[in-house]
């Protein structure tokens, strides 16, 4: 059976005597809000660019909205093709994430759009952008491609593969790019390894939280793999803290940066907690929508730097 939206418990809005319940009608409003993003794939779309600006920001180089917008239309093409992809083998009869009952309804509308995207993306970064960093990128959507081939070209291949590993540290590269491209140094290196471990507690969050899911339809994830994992997300969240603190001691990472790291990391370890001890899967896919939010962090501390 498909699951149900997790707004669903929530839905109710009148009490017994008719009285609108006004904390549960906001309760199930905000879920609704964070889970639209996700739907639409424009939650690490959002992550990716934030990161992007952050850094540009911090590390004294002109931010460039059109290197911005070409990161934002190459994750959402990336996520969204992986999600059309995933439909062809998911059994929607089993259990399913939401985000995939959506892709799987509207993907007579998403494919579309996503080649119309994908040219657009392509004429944008050949016309108008350096070709070192054109170069730079092809490379690294090649990469992006491969994995695809191997998780979506081979189900058997897929089904152990610890893909959250290899989406982090893709994710982490993507972002840095123009940091690569333009300071090829210790502290990028240290910085795009620090991101990389805080994108990658990002997945096994989402990975944990949609677990019972990808069990039944035979999906391959680091959780499934390595089950103890969910419970040690906190720790590793506490040295990735500590990680960035150690670097921001060093001179190698900006007391800014380290700063953001850390709130998001905060933020997945009490999150990871609160999916590891719901008691209900219902709960759990709903606590997993949050894990992207938790990546916000340099909107916070941009607020507290201006």
């Amino acid at each position: 059976m498909q699951t149900a939206n997790v707004t669903d418990e929530f839905t109710d809005d009148f009490d017994g005597n008719g009285v609108v319940e006004k904390p549960r009608v906001m309760l199930a409003s905000f879920w609704r809000v964070i889970e639209v993003p996700n739907l639409i794939a424009l939650d690490a779309p959002i992550v990716a660019i934030c990161w992007q600006y952050w850094l540009s920001v911090t590390l004294s180089e002109k931010p460039k909205p059109l290197i911005h917008l070409l990161l934002f239309l190459t994750v959402w093409l990336v996520y969204i093709a992986d999600r059309l992809l995933d439909c062809r083998r998911l059994d929607f009869q089993l259990d399913v994430p939401l985000r995939h009952q959506f892709a799987n309804k509207w993907g007579w509308v998403l494919w579309p759009i996503w080649c119309g995207a994908f040219v657009f993306n392509g004429l944008l970064a050949i016309l108008f952008v350096d070709s070192f960093l054109v170069i730079a990128g092809a490379i690294l959507f090649s990469v992006v491609l491969f994995y695809g081939w191997v998780v979506h070209g081979r189900p058997t291949t897929g089904q152990w593969l610890p893909k959250e590993f290899f989406v982090a540290g893709l994710f982490s590269l993507g972002v840095c790019l123009p940091i690569f491209v333009s300071k090829n140094t210790l502290s990028t290196l240290v910085l795009t390894a620090l991101l990389s471990w805080l994108f990658l507690l990002n997945c096994f969050c989402v990975a944990a939280a949609q677990r019972k899911s990808d069990q039944l339809q035979n999906i391959g994830s680091a959780i499934r793999l390595f089950p103890s994992l969910c419970s040690r997300i906190p720790l590793l969240a506490f040295l990735l803290v500590a990680a960035a603190m150690i670097a921001n001691h060093a001179d190698i990472v900006s007391y800014p940066i380290t700063l953001a790291i850390s709130i998001s990391s905060v933020g997945l370890m009490l999150l990871s907690y609160a999916i590891d001890r719901a008691n209900d899967w219902s709960k759990k896919t709903r606590y997993g929508l949050l894990a992207d939010s938790a990546l916000l962090s340099p909107l916070v501390v941009l607020v507290l730097y201006r």
